[in-house]
């Protein structure tokens, strides 16, 4: 039944799985792009210079993009990136 003690240990994460929700080593990839140094991302939103593109330098937690127009570096989340990615094309 609704009772809480079903919620504990480890019912809740079988309940879970079988939910169909994904799992946390999954849900890095919900945007469908694995990300690698090197590779250009281009965003949502234009810089200020005009340009959309912007080449991975540094993936973790946070990455550190650099402007394919200007140069210019920044650090940002990994969860923007990921909400904000609108193509990836890979350094090969």
């Amino acid at each position: 039944g609704g009772s809480i003690a079903a919620w504990r240990g480890g019912q809740r994460r079988r309940r879970w799985l079988l939910s169909g929700k994904p799992d946390r080593a999954e849900r890095g990839q919900m945007a469908g792009y694995e990300y690698e140094v090197g590779d250009v991302v281009k965003l949502k939103k234009k810089h200020p210079c005009g340009s959309q593109e912007w080449e991975i330098l540094r993936v973790g937690a946070d990455f550190r993009l650099k402007c394919m127009g200007c140069g210019h570096q920044i650090m940002i989340a990994r969860k923007l990136v990921e909400k904000n990615a609108r193509g990836l094309q890979k350094n090969t």
